[in-house]
């Protein structure tokens, strides 16, 4: 087992180290690792605005660099503390004491200093556990055993390690990691895999105007990279991907994105796997819908079973032109309608109203004046009226 390997290594190596080293500077190296345990987290935010000059922008990597660096410059302090202090009591011993004090005075600092050093190996032993556990549920998550690099292998190893060894119980109170982390690791592990899901995230309520963004539509629209997400790369060639790249690097839209979600990925999650969202599901208009021209073709014959041979060209033609119309209603209530022309696109910015039962008024401005279309929800079908003509939009 890969864990007890390195923590057998370290209880060696260490505890050569704490011989060498002594008692003191070993003891205020432990005060110093436990220190900076505790510290690390709220100083690695104040870190953030500096390490923002040198380039570190991104929020996941200031919320992962910024504890770090932290962590080892309370520890270098520390060591430096240990190393001016253990220089004092030697010169004590060595310049003010007797030589058989002296003597005896090195032997317990190296006895001593072995000790210190077992139980500085048992806290690194620790912090790998902590590390390897937090990174390990996302490399987990995100893992093709086949093409993994050798660093997230290692990883998953040792996260295999700590679960079979329980030793995941005995790390469990010093994670500094909050639910939501887990929670979003679960939602990417999903979508990576399964690539058939970003259309359903699209249509999550939250993310409906994010989803409308050039750079997202260029990913859905993209052939050859769909192909390419289909065939299973490992996650280092996926986030390397030129279509990918660049979204993962976008400081503003994980912000966006985040700030969206408002850090509930438990509902996100529900809604990949089932297609339902019990937070925001009251709304049944709220989502994206698509024209289905033989729905509406079947509506209008229903509506009017005499129709003529006239009103039925006139109306194959217009559902011919209208074939992409679509309408997205979103949480704020506003509200989008797309109707294709022969040369050209009209777009309705607008906002939704909820009237009586599953009855909504649609309300877009049309050139200076305003609008305003009746729709019903008719089971799993929107229906829209629009200049004597009902169009069935699927969601």
């Amino acid at each position: 087992m890969i864990l007890w390997i390195i923590a057998l290594l370290l209880l060696g190596l260490l505890g050569m180290v704490g011989y060498y080293q002594g008692a003191v500077r070993t003891g205020i190296s432990s005060v110093g690792l436990i220190a900076a345990g505790l510290l690390a987290m709220p100083l690695g935010a104040v870190l953030s605005p500096i390490l923002k000059l040198v380039g570190v922008k991104h929020p996941v990597s200031l919320a992962f660099i910024g504890p770090f660096v932290a962590y080892l410059l309370i520890l270098l302090i520390f060591k430096g503390v240990g190393f001016a202090v253990h220089k004092k009591v030697e010169g004590h011993y060595k310049y003010h004491n007797s030589d058989t004090l002296r003597l005896l005075f090195e032997h317990l600092n190296q006895r001593l200093g072995i000790v210190l050093g077992l139980l500085n190996a048992t806290i690194y032993t620790f912090l790998i556990g902590v590390v390897c556990y937090i990174l390990g549920y996302f490399t987990v998550q995100a893992s093709t055993p086949d093409k993994d690099t050798f660093t997230m292998k290692l990883v998953n190893r040792v996260n295999e390690d700590l679960k079979s060894s329980r030793f995941d119980k005995a790390i469990a109170p010093f994670l500094f990691t909050k639910e939501r982390y887990y929670d979003a690791v679960d939602v990417l592990g999903d979508i990576f895999h399964n690539p058939v899901l970003q259309n359903r995230l699209a249509s999550y309520p939250p993310l409906l105007p994010i989803a409308d963004r050039s750079e997202f539509k260029d990913v859905g629209n993209d052939v050859k990279f769909q192909a390419f997400w289909l065939a299973g790369p490992s996650f280092n060639e996926f986030k390397g991907h030129p279509k990918v790249a660049p979204l993962l690097d976008n400081g503003e839209l994980y912000n966006s994105v985040t700030a969206a979600l408002k850090n509930d990925y438990k509902d996100l999650q529900t809604y990949l796997e089932t297609g339902k969202s019990e937070k925001y599901g009251d709304e049944k208009i709220v989502g994206r819908w698509e024209l289905d021209p033989a729905a509406s073709m079947a509506h209008a014959r229903k509506a009017k079973p005499n129709i003529t041979t006239v009103e039925l060209r006139w109306l194959r033609r217009s559902l011919t032109v209208l074939n992409n119309a679509n309408f997205v209603a979103f949480l704020d209530n506003k509200a989008r309608l797309k109707l294709p022309s022969t040369n050209s696109v009209q777009t309705l910015q607008g906002t939704w109203k909820a009237t009586a039962g599953n009855s909504y008024v649609l309300s877009f401005a049309e050139g200076k004046r305003q609008a305003e279309f009746p729709a019903t929800l008719e089971g799993n079908r929107l229906a829209i009226s629009k200049d004597n003509l009902t169009l069935i939009f699927d969601k």
